[in-house]
């Protein structure tokens, strides 16, 4: 640990007898960390002073620490002069305190030096004197000379901390009133306990003739016990039920899940058939379109129409014919020239015409009359152009 980073820090018990000093981190620990640092150690430190099992817990013990600074800043802020924490014990703490001291003065047990040192990065160690205990005041004196000649600043913290020990002393005496206080208030509760007492043993016979009805109460809850066991019984057969019922829901949802599946596949099915059906249906539009140009101009089929025109020169031919015969609902111009180019519809519906599978080619095959000469020459036409494969 850095010299120049260290800061003193000191836990002091009520007693100013029970002390423990070190350094600790200043860039490292809190004011509030370097607090219960002191706190855990002081109390095993005093624990083990005077033997007490189990060791004092920590958290009962109320904290004063000097200077005043906030719990979070951090502990370097008590660089010049050190932290020192001042651990007061509850009542219970002060009880066992002084029932230990009871029994160790009965055993006339050695007396255990009170003072320890924090060992280094805050570890307590306290070690038992093995020679006689001075006086207090001659102990005291010869340390608060030392601590003037070593480092004036501890004067100072030594004064305060007198001051904030005998402000604790204070304290302590208005307690002693108040506990006097409530002594006096439990003799006098004992004295009403007392009169009490008739009270209860009249209300014990009271009792008594309730446990009597108490007993005829049973044998009705008997009665219903018995009761709720045939219920019961009732209720397990309707469980056994409810489960054969939840067994055939589950078969049923499994059914209902299965014919989903089957049910969207046959959806997706007829989407395609549907895809390829409207290019179809749109080439037998251009299809129907065209014949009946062929049949308002007079001939057999559209190739002879066309003959050796061009596009526009059959789209010409067509729109003055139709005009001139006067036809309803002639079609535009531009509709005429859609009509004889090889538009995206026409190319989509040559598409859909070749992309059918082989089952949808045999389902095709099938609707055809069975005996009739048009079914016996697709099925040659299938075999032909599948390798052989028989429909």
């Amino acid at each position: 640990m850095s010299s120049n980073d260290s800061v003193a820090v000191t836990a002091v018990w009520t007693d100013d007898i029970n002390t423990l000093k070190n350094s600790l981190r200043g860039s490292d620990n809190t004011v509030a960390m370097a607090v219960g640092v002191l706190q855990n150690h002081i109390s095993k430190h005093v624990s083990k002073v005077y033997g007490l099992e189990p060791p004092l817990d920590p958290l009962v013990m109320q904290a004063r620490y000097f200077p005043d600074v906030k719990p979070s800043d951090m502990l370097s802020v008590c660089r010049s002069g050190g932290l020192t924490a001042l651990f007061t014990p509850n009542a219970e703490t002060n009880r066992r305190i002084k029932t230990q001291l009871a029994q160790n003065a009965q055993a006339n047990q050695t007396p255990v030096e009170p003072n320890a040192t924090l060992a280094t990065g805050a570890a307590t160690t306290s070690q038992p004197s093995t020679s006689a205990v001075p006086p207090r005041k001659s102990r005291n004196a010869k340390k608060r000379n030392a601590a003037s000649t070593a480092n004036p600043s501890q004067v100072t913290m030594d004064s305060q901390l007198k001051e904030m020990l005998a402000s604790m002393q204070k304290e302590i005496a208005e307690i002693r009133g108040k506990n006097e206080s409530m002594r006096n208030d439990n003799e006098r509760i004992l004295s009403e306990n007392e009169s009490m007492r008739g009270e209860i043993e009249s209300i014990r016979n009271d009792n008594e003739r309730i446990l009597s009805k108490n007993e005829s109460l049973c044998n009705d809850i008997e009665s219903i016990r018995n009761d709720n066991e045939r219920i019961l019984s009732k209720n397990e057969s309707l469980c056994n039920d409810i489960e054969s019922i939840n067994s055939d829901l589950a078969s049923v949802r499994k059914d209902l899940d299965a014919a989903r599946v089957k049910h969207a596949q046959d959806v997706e099915a007829l989407r395609e058939v549907t895809m390829l059906l409207v290019p179809l249906h749109l080439r037998v539009l251009l299809d129907l379109a065209r014949s009946k140009v062929l049949e308002h101009l007079g001939h057999e089929t559209w190739e002879g129409l066309r003959a050796s025109c061009s596009v526009f020169q059959l789209s010409n031919k067509i729109f003055d014919a139709l005009k001139r015969q006067g036809v309803s609902y002639t079609p535009s111009y531009q509709s005429i020239i859609f009509l004889c180019s090889y538009n995206n519809i026409r190319r989509a519906g040559n598409t859909a015409a070749h992309s059918a599978k082989e089952d949808d080619i045999r389902h095709a095959i099938l609707t055809q009359p069975l005996d009739s000469r048009d079914r016996e020459c697709l099925e040659n036409l299938f075999t032909y152009a599948y390798d052989g494969m028989q429909l």
